[in-house]
């Protein structure tokens, strides 16, 4: 991808977040694509990941976080790992332009490469100016199969290439280098010396432990110590953005090594890969256990590995089914077998395909809607879905199983009245980014009162995000939380790194699965897998009991080892701790917890669970002794204050941001009678809690 096309890209995902925020990303993106004299690498953190680039070179380039996770900096902006810096380069091939003739700035040795090997690259940087100490980096794909000459470009400015290079036959002695100006003339050629050996192959069959048959998973393939990456062509492609791609490097706090790329099978396939020990890893969600292999492959030999995956928690057959709320690929129905294969390798039962749009455009495109939109394989299925409306002032949303596309400008900052016709649909609705971020919170202080929100997404990215959510409960509203991995915003952001289990009753359908969400019976998890109930409550129901009863709390948590281990489970009462247990070490991978549990006052419960690595919460279970509302009695004041705060918050910047438009004040007029039912609804709990 060029780099105006990666500049235009960078700014419309800043700008369709925050328009703000967007045009300082622009500025950034300029100022960061000039050389900066004593900053090599200063150009590269927006234009290229450091990520991408390792996987390249993984026993080359050192990052400072070798953890390879996003952070955030104080002004809320995602930060990926280049961002950290590069301490150790690896080796370029330096080519200057002297009175429009090329030359090597030193001879390079002949670069050692493998014959049918995918995942190989080199380093060309091309300049003017003998000195460099700033770079503008691109890359270039360059499959050697097919081709002999490697065409590049000379852009005036010292450029840095990361030529990725693929399936190079046995034998060739050199690559022809082509270097243009921007007008395509030839500047002239060099032979760029390489070597390619002989290389050994692996031919894998992974297979289910329950139906014998070959079934797709996530795979790593490594090659000596260096753990250098390679794949098959046969892999799967994902859509990034609308291409397709066959590598990720996904974000698996459990993969048992430093080098997370990976790619997607169907379960068969042959690959070449560099003579050596090469380390194998095969996952498959977390229900499944993992298995790791290392096997030495001999130059010109192929290698045979069957491996067998075991569903070891089998979770559906208590109708317990996993889901991804928040995943963005385009859809025309054509390419939904690749992404239900997707879907089956790291097995997300239910994969939420959304639309996304802001007040100017929608993006990611889905052809249909409801049944006749989800597409299905067994019980794996796709749903269409929108996240959408999604602005800076009121929040991101999310609308699951509604019936038809939902995108009116003139009515966009009209939630509570979209909300309201999608549950009418059938539908669910509710927030992503845990309410957190885009000013979700004060969005939330009016459409809570109203009764319209059914979800809020508060594990997302791999982080889980509950200060929201407990704020509503500890005010007595039922509000489910699932979970989204928010694909493909976020370098390593994973199908299911997010994750969250419904329990269905029945066999799994759209319907049956939006029931189970209704039912609000839902945990979100990246490892441990949860049940939890007290006395004949589960998670999302309200329960009456009798003050001083001592119903039994039940807990029953599992992991598999080759996922991580319990670290401990917690028991949430009114939005705190109460209670902490650390499993004994011959329970870390399953343990069942049962104790009385003393009930004096309304409240709500949940369970929090914690592994060395993963995580998990469930819904809350309500209680309600006396008729009194479940709520935190000793903070629900100041929860109503920061409620209605919120409310005249959102009141004011919309009606700053939309009353110069016939369109805008047409909205704020509408929205004026849903202020009021909210304040009025604040009032009525004053007086409740007053009363109690």
């Amino acid at each position: 991808m060029n780099l105006p096309v990666r500049f235009v890209l960078s700014g419309v995902r800043a700008l369709m977040a925050n328009p703000w925020r967007g045009l300082w990303v622009a500025l950034v993106l300029v100022v960061c694509s000039t050389p900066v004299p004593g900053q090599a690498w200063q150009t590269w953190r927006f234009q290229w990941d450091a990520v991408d680039l390792w996987t390249y070179f993984p026993n080359k380039i050192r990052l400072e976080d070798r953890e390879l996770f996003d952070q955030t900096d104080s002004r809320g902006l995602t930060l990926g790992p280049s961002q950290l810096g590069v301490l150790e380069w690896p080796e370029v091939i330096r080519v200057r332009v002297r009175d429009g003739r090329l030359e090597f700035l030193r001879p390079p040795q002949p670069l050692p490469l493998f014959a049918g090997v995918m995942h190989q690259a080199l380093l060309v940087e091309i300049s003017s100016a003998e000195e460099v100490r700033g770079v503008v980096p691109l890359r270039e794909m360059f499959d050697a199969r097919d081709r002999s000459v490697l065409r590049l470009l000379d852009r005036g400015l010292p450029t840095l290439y990361l030529v990725r290079v693929s399936d190079p036959p046995l034998g060739a002695k050199a690559l022809e280098l082509v270097v243009e100006d921007t007008r395509q003339r030839e500047l002239g050629r060099l032979l760029l010396p390489i070597e390619v050996r002989e290389s050994g192959r692996l031919r894998v069959e992974i297979r289910d432990a329950d139906t014998g048959r070959p079934t797709p998973a996530r795979v790593g393939i490594y090659s000596g110590e260096s753990a250098n990456f390679t794949y098959p062509r046969s892999a799967i492609q994902i859509p990034v953005f609308g291409e397709a791609r066959s590598v990720r490097v996904v974000r698996d706090p459990t993969w048992p090594i430093a080098n997370r790329s990976c790619f997607y099978t169907e379960g068969v396939f042959e690959t070449a890969v560099p003579p050596g020990r090469q380390h194998l890893i095969f996952k498959k969600g977390i229900e499944y256990g993992g298995v790791e292999r290392k096997v030495l492959v001999e130059p010109g030999a192929t290698v045979e590995q069957r491996v067998v995956l075991e569903r070891s928690f089998d979770l559906p057959e208590h109708g317990w089914y996993s889901g991804d709320a928040h995943v963005h690929v385009a859809r025309d129905g054509e390419q939904d077998a690749s992404l239900l294969s997707w879907s089956q390798a790291e097995d997300v039962h239910v994969t939420h395909t959304l639309q996304m749009g802001d007040v100017r455009r929608t993006y990611f495109p889905q052809f249909s809607w409801q049944d006749r939109g989800t597409t299905r394989r067994g019980d794996y299925l796709l749903s269409p879905g929108q996240e959408d409306p999604r602005s800076s002032l009121r929040g991101h949303t999310i609308l699951l199983n509604n019936a038809q596309e939902h995108w009116n400008p003139e009515h966009y900052y009209l939630y509570e009245d979209l909300f309201q016709k999608v549950r009418q649909e059938g539908g669910l609705a509710g927030y992503a980014h845990a309410g957190t971020a885009f000013h979700a919170d004060r969005s939330m202080a009016l459409s809570m009162p109203l009764g319209v929100v059914d979800l809020l997404e508060v594990f997302n990215n791999g982080v889980l995000k509950t200060p929201v959510l407990y704020h509503w409960w500890n005010l007595g509203f039922s509000l489910t939380p699932i979970g989204g991995c928010d694909y493909p915003f976020g370098r390593m952001r994973m199908l299911g790194d997010s994750r969250f289990y419904a329990q269905v009753d029945g066999p799994l359908s759209p319907d049956s699965w939006i029931a189970g969400l209704r039912g609000g019976n839902t945990y979100v998890s990246n490892g441990p897998l949860v049940e939890f109930q007290l006395g004949d409550a589960h998670p999302g129901e309200r329960s009456v009991v009798a003050p001083g009863s001592r119903p039994t709390l039940r807990a029953h948590v599992r992991c598999h080892p080759s996922v991580d281990r319990l670290k401990r489970v917690c028991v949430v009462q009114a939005g705190e701790i109460v209670q902490e247990i650390t499993p004994p070490p011959e329970s870390s991978q399953d343990f069942l917890w049962e104790t009385s549990w003393p009930v004096q006052h309304s409240t709500w419960i949940a369970l929090k669970v914690e592994g060395e690595k993963t995580l998990a919460h469930t819904n809350a279970i309500f209680l309600e002794v006396n008729g009194q509302r479940p709520w935190n009695r000793r903070r629900a004041s100041a929860l109503l204050d920061r409620s209605e705060q919120w409310l005249a918050e959102l009141e004011q910047v919309l009606n700053e941001a939309l009353s110069e438009t016939e369109s805008g004040r047409s909205q704020l007029e509408a929205l004026a009678p849903r202020f009021t039912a909210a304040r009025q609804e604040y009032r009525r709990l004053r007086r409740q809690l007053s009363d109690e």
